[in-house]
């Protein structure tokens, strides 16, 4: 079985709406990739992705210029949120919990989340 068939199985074929979680890094890239590829395979699937801006990194607005990019090619609509990272618990568990909380306010009752 190859990966595009992997993959196409853990998705329920119930399934009407997807978000994905858009790092713009190599795996969420290639996920954006799968989920058009099944998108034209499915055509009722409503794509929508996210990318979460932490500002941590001096490269984070050529990150998000980067996944605007990918999903204008891709014509999948993107939602960029700019967060503020609380580091009390530490930088990746705040970045953590931002992130979550972001995707929480624009993930629809119906939809869901590929990571």
């Amino acid at each position: 079985m190859d990966l595009f068939s992997l993959f196409q199985a853990q998705i329920p074929t119930t399934a009407n709406k997807l978000l994905i979680a858009f790092s713009g890094g190599l795996d969420s890239t290639a996920l954006l990739s799968l989920v058009k590829k099944l998108s034209e395979k499915r055509p009722h699937l409503s794509l929508r992705a996210i990318h979460i801006h932490h500002g941590l990194s001096p490269n984070a607005d050529t990150w998000t210029a980067h996944c605007q990019q990918l999903c204008e090619q891709f014509a999948i609509p993107l939602i960029i949120e700019k967060v503020k990272v609380e580091m009390h618990d530490g930088i990746e568990a705040g970045a953590r919990e931002a992130r979550y909380q972001a995707i929480s306010t624009h993930i629809q009752p119906d939809e869901y989340l590929v990571t």
